[in-house]
């Protein structure tokens, strides 16, 4: 008997550890273009990074994981995104950190890396840039609120 219920624990257990797996289908895959943005340096060296996809989904990037931090609506992606081919993204590119680094990039499916990166003092970071990058994080910080 107690054979029995050794084995009829053991059995119930190894039962419940059964994975479940997706179908190949169901698994999310990227949405291009992705843009990609934040800051980092200063004092403590830390960096934010965080992501926009087609999707509208806006998500936090760190070592381990990503988080999604909310979905914007149709209607706001499609803003950011106009904005960003506006702007002529993929035409300018530049290396400029700083003390405190600022940057964004566009990765697009064919695999391009459109990058910007300033904080250098003596460059004069164009004003769309900037201000793009500065709506972006208005979305984070609106996000996070609670």
């Amino acid at each position: 008997m107690r054979n029995f219920i050794l084995i009829l624990v053991i059995g119930t257990a190894l039962a419940s550890c059964k994975s479940t797996s997706k179908a190949p289908s169901e698994i999310d895959k990227p949405t291009f273009p992705i843009i990609i943005f934040g800051q980092g340096g200063g004092f403590t060296g830390a960096t934010e990074r965080y992501s926009l996809n087609q999707r509208g989904e806006l998500a936090k990037i760190s070592v381990s994981d990503t988080i999604i931090l909310s979905t914007l609506d149709e209607t706001m992606t499609n803003k950011v995104f106009s904005k960003l081919d506006s702007i002529c993204l993929e035409n300018k590119a530049f290396d400029e950190p700083g003390n405190m680094t600022y940057f964004l990039e566009k990765n697009t499916q064919d695999g391009k890396n459109n990058s910007f990166k300033w904080g250098n003092v003596s460059f004069n970071t164009p004003k769309s840039i900037s201000s793009l990058h500065q709506d972006l994080m208005k979305l984070v910080y609106k996000a996070k609120k609670p």
